[in-house]
């Protein structure tokens, strides 16, 4: 398939998805900056490890108290049995994510998630991103802050099943409906985190392979790779092209010459013209 398809494909898909065609912002230290574009990779982290405590769970528990307040006495217990295979299967099975922000100069940003504003925020191009993603095991999504889960679909066809044993919804077995809910969960989190403008590139565990590898803290951690260099080549997309700016933190002692003459040695010319320096005035 040559470019041009997958490009079609983005632009739809990002038409029927309400996706704004900006740049969305990755906030990470410079080390984690250079790993990216050194190794031409993406290294997804396991939401287990994120700084939600109710990471998965916010839309997991909601839609179980949804079933259990709305399902017949009697088909409570074999709730609290599917709800623990879900339980099982979150625990085997935990999605990686890649975050993105819509924020593009933010101190609450830098401060969290750029090694307290000396880090980087890479740019990415929102149409080629997807384009790159397109027909992978990967998903992308804006995430939703302060979801009622009783008003999810998943809600009526999990209870239907439950209560009368009946498939609703284009199912025809448990285990899809389960898949679905498990897809589901990353996209909602608490309110209390909607000042982060989050999207999101989420992969379940299963069907995906995963690696570990040593944080700046050293501690190892178990991530997913995307081997951008091999799904560039296959798209027809240049790597450079996939960032529209390196922009680096409000307390960086980096300089922009020097980050500019790095890229240039790695053999990234375009990615090099694309680095600046914050504008946020954070002390």
């Amino acid at each position: 398939m040559d470019t041009k398809y997958f490009f079609d494909q983005a632009k739809d898909f990002i038409g029927r998805n309400n996706i704004p065609n900006i740049t969305l912002y990755h906030y990470c230290s410079q080390k984690a900056m250079l790993s990216i574009v050194e190794n031409e990779e993406l290294w997804l982290g396991c939401a287990a490890n994120m700084n939600d405590t109710q990471e998965l769970r916010y839309f997991i528990d909601g839609v179980e108290k949804c079933i259990l307040s709305t399902i017949f006495k009697d088909k409570q217990e074999y709730c609290d049995t599917i709800f623990e295979n879900i339980n099982y299967r979150l625990r085997e099975e935990y999605p990686f994510v890649f975050c993105l922000s819509e924020l593009r100069d933010n101190a609450a940003q830098w401060e969290r998630y750029a090694d307290s504003a000396t880090g980087i925020s890479m740019g990415f191009n929102t149409i080629k991103l997807v384009a790159l993603l397109f027909e992978s095991f990967l998903s992308f999504t804006k995430v939703v802050y302060g979801y009622n889960a009783f008003e999810h679909d998943i809600c009526n066809v999990l209870r239907e099943y439950i209560d009368n044993d009946r498939f609703i919804g284009g199912f025809s077995k448990l285990t899809g409906i389960i898949d679905n809910l498990l897809a589901c969960a990353p996209k909602y989190k608490h309110d209390s985190f909607c000042s982060e403008q989050e999207w999101r590139i989420c992969s379940l565990l299963k069907g995906f392979g995963y690696d570990y590898k040593i944080m700046n803290t050293g501690i190892i951690k178990k991530v997913a790779r995307i081997n951008l260099k091999e799904l560039c080549l296959q798209r027809g997309i240049a790597f450079d092209d996939l960032f529209d700016s390196i922009i680096i933190g409000p307390r960086s002692k980096q300089s922009v010459e020097d980050l500019k003459g790095y890229l240039k040695k790695l053999g990234h010319n375009i990615l090099s013209e694309k680095v600046v320096r914050s504008t946020c005035p954070l002390r």
